[in-house]
């Protein structure tokens, strides 16, 4: 089990690294990445654009690209800020043959529930079920055995449209299946529109030589802080005494998030 003691240190190390201009500027990412990014997702066909391509289409069509039917998740749903920083631990030094994408993060999206929240990335059902009970394991060993874990489809904005999308059928045909009619919408968007969506060239959120840790690390952890002395979870304290004044009541901005 990690312990909090472990986690308080880890964090004064980071965030005593930042410095007051640091810690005042704006800082709008309030998620913490590891792993390769969607750029090195296999069968792949828009490598430079990815995951913002496939929201693109449904923000515009309302449509859910066909690609993203085989996207699946791991979701694990930490109940403190104190758990949410072990997760962050457990997934920065997790081991995984195709070092999937990873992602811890406070919800701050309208409508969703939770606070904090954690995924995990796969490429197909199969994949996550192969290591699902493993890593439900880890988590529950680490972080807590309360912690929720459970398997879920792609992104929750298509959720939230199509209810029936986030349904997972671990043995036979899923609830929903890709409508032929969006592909027409897909090849417009193609045609017409993700030409205005910027090439992404980084292929992994933590290369090799990279030195753990790093100051946008440390921003993210602060902005956590932030949040949890915002919502009134108190177990922020247990992390990190800080005066009121280093962390003023705010209410955070609404940021759009997978």
């Amino acid at each position: 089990m990690i312990t909090d003691a472990a986690v308080q240190q880890l964090v004064r190390q980071c965030i005593g690294l930042l410095s007051e201009a640091d810690i005042n500027r704006e800082h709008k990412f309030k998620q913490f990445f590891r792993g390769v990014t969607p750029i090195k997702w296999k069968n792949n066909r828009h490598p430079g654009t990815c995951c913002r391509r496939h929201k693109l289409v449904f923000n515009t069509f309302n449509a859910i690209p066909e690609y993203c039917f085989d996207c699946y998740k791991i979701l694990a749903e930490p109940r403190s800020v104190l758990e949410l920083f072990k997760l962050m631990v457990v997934f920065e030094s997790m081991a995984l043959p195709d070092d999937n994408t990873r992602k811890c993060m406070v919800e701050t999206r309208p409508g969703s529930q939770g606070a904090y929240k954690g995924f995990m990335y796969f490429q197909s059902l199969d994949d996550a079920l192969a290591v699902f009970g493993e890593i439900k394991a880890t988590i529950h060993s680490q972080v807590s055995p309360d912690v929720p874990v459970s398997i879920k489809r792609g992104c929750s904005e298509y959720a939230t449209a199509y209810p029936e999308y986030s349904r997972v059928n671990e043995t036979g045909k899923q609830a929903m299946s890709y409508r032929e009619d969006w592909r027409e919408k897909e090849q417009y968007a193609d045609q017409h529109l993700t030409r205005q969506l910027k090439p992404q060239l980084r292929v992994s959120y933590n290369p090799p030589g990279s030195p753990g840790f790093t100051e946008n690390d440390a921003l993210v952890m602060y902005a956590w802080l932030e949040y949890a002395k915002a919502i009134g979870d108190q177990s922020y304290k247990s992390i990190m005494e800080i005066s009121n004044s280093a962390l003023p009541d705010t209410h955070l901005p609404h940021i759009s998030a997978n």
